[in-house]
C-alpha cells in the first residue's frame, strides 16, 4: 500500500510539471524552484544547479539555443556570473547564471516575443 502510494504521488507530481519549451536548457545537475507561463509562448524559469563551472553552464545553454535556431546577439561571462542573449524571428531568450559560495549556481532563463 505505501509503494502505491508513492507511486500515485510521483505520478501525480510528473503529471503537473509544465512543459518546458525546448529551447531553455535545463540541466540535470538542476532543480527548478520557480516556473511562469506567461502565455503567448513566454515562460520564465528559476533553477538551482550544483556546480561551479559558469563557463560550462554557458556553453551548454548556447549550444542548446542555437540547435534551435537562435543566434546570439549578447554574452558576458565571467568567473562568478554570466548573462546571454539570443533571439529567432520570433522569441528572444534571455539567461543569466550566478555563482553562490555552496558550489551551487543560480540559473534563470526567460523566453520574450521579439
Amino acid at each position: 500500500m505505501l509503494f502505491l502510494s508513492a507511486w500515485l504521488l510521483t505520478a501525480h507530481t510528473a503529471m503537473a510539471q509544465p512543459h518546458l519549451p525546448a529551447e531553455m536548457y535545463q540541466s540535470s545537475r538542476g532543480a527548478i524552484v520557480k516556473i511562469k507561463d506567461r502565455g503567448d509562448g513566454e515562460w520564465y524559469v528559476k533553477s538551482v544547479v550544483r556546480g561551479s563551472n559558469v563557463y560550462r553552464l554557458s556553453q551548454y545553454i548556447e549550444s542548446k539555443a542555437r540547435t534551435h535556431g537562435y543566434h546570439l546577439i549578447g554574452k558576458d561571462i565571467r568567473t562568478n556570473k554570466a548573462d546571454l542573449s539570443f533571439e529567432n524571428n520570433r522569441y528572444r531568450l534571455n539567461a543569466s547564471i550566478d555563482l553562490n559560495s555552496d558550489n551551487t549556481m543560480d540559473y534563470e532563463i526567460e523566453r520574450e516575443l521579439n
